[in-house]
């Protein structure tokens, strides 16, 4: 595996998988296999850069489920690297894409990673609506990932509470020292 993922990631980049169905399914599987390793010993640019190969394969070979995964994973990607209203327009195709085939798995799972993103840009009201959607569907198919994005709800709405309570402590105190 580990001569693979070292001597086939150049040739792979280096063909064109638009013109090569066979070279199209190992750019679209590449970035998946070894992905642990991928993901921590490469810089995100170069994970980025993959999953781009990615999708464009799984265009190429007209494979929705697939070009769904490589846009989730590349909202993913962006949001690491910081690029987060990138990253937001990546999981909407992937939510569009989950909402077509009926992939309700995915369609949660998009939903809970637009609400992070949605979060790290300050939108926490939106992220929270995106959050409770991936619960309600997290819930329904009894995936265990649910535990987690109810916990989260349940934090951010603590935080959200906190911050109104002090925000009308400071429009009553002025008042008061009148």
């Amino acid at each position: 595996m580990r001569c693979w993922l070292l001597h086939g990631k150049p040739w792979v980049a280096a063909q064109d998988v638009e013109a090569y169905e066979d070279v199209a399914r190992l750019g679209m599987a590449y970035p998946y296999a070894g992905k642990d390793i991928f993901y921590l010993r490469q810089h995100p640019r170069e994970w980025i850069r993959w999953l781009k190969i990615a999708l464009a394969a799984a265009r190429r070979l007209k494979n929705r489920a697939n070009e769904g995964v490589a846009l989730g994973t590349l909202g993913l990607a962006y949001r690491n690297v910081g690029e987060t209203q990138r990253a937001i327009q990546f999981h909407e195709q992937h939510l569009t894409i989950a909402r077509e085939l009926g992939d309700r798995r995915g369609e949660g799972t998009v939903l809970w990673n637009m609400s992070l993103s949605l979060d790290q840009l300050g939108q926490r009201a939106k992220a929270i609506q995106y959050a409770e959607q991936s619960l309600t569907i997290l819930e329904q198919i009894e995936n265990p990932n649910a535990a987690r994005v109810r916990a989260q709800l349940a934090a951010w709405r603590e935080e959200t509470t906190s911050n109104q309570d002090l925000s009308e402590e400071d429009t009553f105190l002025p008042a008061l020292a009148r």
